[in-house]
């Protein structure tokens, strides 16, 4: 056997799979859960933002008619209120003008009364729904879902010199790296059994 100190490239593997660190949306989930609302309203808003058969996406229409109609149940003239209305700008502007051509589903929340409070998460994997949830804290169910249903994995191209890894989650890659051994001359021989 050769004394050469060349890590084999299942053991490369092993090593990078074990330093890839926490997804984005771990830590966004997290910071959402830690949002404190100050008492005012936050939306949460899931839609599905897949293209349909004429390229155009159809939650602009759940939009335009549930984020009104959920701000009027609100008092006018209240921080509740304002805080609402306030969101409903932003986020209208923010889907006029934010979305990217491969984004499958958007989740966005906001409560503008609590320091313009603003988080949006743009996914390659689809949300089924369009849901719009108002309460005193971020709904996260739906992400957490997600990130369930979408776990991270890795998937390896190797031969005898190389090896490509690509790690992938919430159904987009996320993370490359290619590893290269040294080449080394390959000697005929024969196996004797014994």
């Amino acid at each position: 056997m050769s004394s050469l100190n060349v890590r084999p490239p299942c053991d490369a593997v092993f090593l990078i799979c074990k330093t890839v660190k926490a997804m984005p949306l771990e830590h966004l989930v997290e910071r959402l859960a830690a949002f404190e609302s100050q008492g005012l309203p936050v939306v949460s808003l899931y839609l599905n933002a897949q293209a349909d058969e004429h390229g155009r996406h159809n939650f602009h229409i759940f939009v335009r008619k549930e984020l009104p109609e959920r701000a009027r149940t609100y008092e006018p003239d209240t921080p509740e209120r304002e805080s609402i209305d306030a969101d409903l700008v932003r986020i209208n502007r923010y889907l006029e003008q934010e979305i990217r051509s491969s984004t499958q589903g958007i989740a966005i929340f906001a409560c503008s009364g609590a320091n313009n409070f603003f988080e949006v998460v743009q996914l390659e994997a689809p949300i089924d729904d369009n849901r719009l949830l108002i309460n005193d804290r971020p709904h996260l169910y739906p992400l957490a879902r997600l990130l369930d249903q979408y776990q991270t994995y890795a998937v390896v191209l190797a031969d005898t010199n190389a090896a490509k890894i690509f790690v992938f989650a919430l159904g987009q890659g996320i993370k490359r790296k290619e590893l290269q051994n040294v080449k080394t001359k390959r000697t005929q021989g024969y196996l004797l059994a014994g």
